[in-house]
């Protein structure tokens, strides 16, 4: 994922490939360079293949698109491989979402990257970058959270004398930070410019945004 107005470009097509945004050209649009001949039992089998990963590439997309909503920046956008066919099919995706803070306003953040790490788990099949996603943003909610409780510190005492409901103390106690994402080896804040995770090359930047990537199989 990238920053608004900023965003890292995907894996580039090999050949055989393009890429393109959602709306493109999509299974069947285009005709069949065969003259209506019978693909080779071969043929046949790679077409299904394709026909799998562009159904597989599109849900993984559109969850990511779903859970996302008003965060999403951008996509889903495809990159495409011709098959023995001549039709086109979806073998990898992207969807941009905002992973900024909201500035000033530390609940609002945790709401949000809440959010972010919905999306970034939605499909059924998250990938390494997903989880990189994830992580960064259960990360920056935790630095939130703490943001909150230092917050709550510093306030003045209440006219009741400050004592919490259980009778402890005075003021707001702080709040545990969210446990690690399964699978989550190496994170980063959502200030970090680089960092990777299982292979996955992550950046961002302090204008907060990121890019779940289903990469090209």
């Amino acid at each position: 994922m990238s920053p608004d107005g900023q965003h890292r470009p995907a894996p580039k097509p090999g050949p055989g490939q393009k890429r393109s945004s959602s709306d493109d050209r999509v299974p069947g649009a285009s005709k069949s360079p065969t003259g209506g001949k019978s693909l080779s039992p071969d043929a046949q089998r790679v077409v299904q293949k394709l026909q799998q990963r562009d159904a597989d590439v599109r849900a993984h997309e559109a969850a990511h698109a779903a859970a996302g909503g008003q965060f999403v920046r951008g996509g889903p956008n495809f990159t495409y491989q011709t098959g023995p066919d001549g039709r086109h099919y979806a073998i990898g995706g992207e969807v941009s979402i905002d992973t900024s803070p909201v500035k000033g306003d530390p609940a609002a953040t945790v709401a949000k990257m809440q959010a972010v790490e919905r999306a970034a788990l939605a499909p059924a099949d998250p990938s390494g970058q997903d989880y990189a996603v994830a992580a960064s943003a259960a990360e920056a909610e935790a630095q939130a959270r703490m943001d909150q409780a230092k917050s709550s510190a510093a306030a003045p005492p209440s006219a009741g004398g400050g004592k919490s409901p259980s009778g402890t103390g005075g003021g707001d106690h702080p709040v545990a930070a969210s446990p690690p994402l399964p699978g989550a080896g190496t994170t980063a804040s959502a200030k970090a410019s680089t960092y990777t995770f299982r292979g996955f090359t992550v950046r961002s930047s302090p204008g907060g945004g990121a890019r779940f990537i289903n990469a090209t199989a």
